[in-house]
């Protein structure tokens, strides 16, 4: 359940970022880079620990 909240933020950050570039706001374009960054560096773990048995 909580890799549906992730894809959710995810989504969120994409239309921020494509919303930011219509308008041309670049301080509101470097911020969602950031948030969906963060979002990718919160989901690494789920997505490279997938396969592998618990420790």
């Amino acid at each position: 359940m909580h890799l549906v909240g992730w894809l959710a933020f995810l989504v969120s950050a994409t239309l921020f970022i494509i919303g930011s570039s219509i308008v041309r706001d670049v301080w509101a374009l470097a911020a969602s880079i950031v948030f969906l960054v963060a979002c990718l560096f919160f989901l690494a773990p789920y997505i490279f620990s997938r396969g592998k048995p618990n420790e």
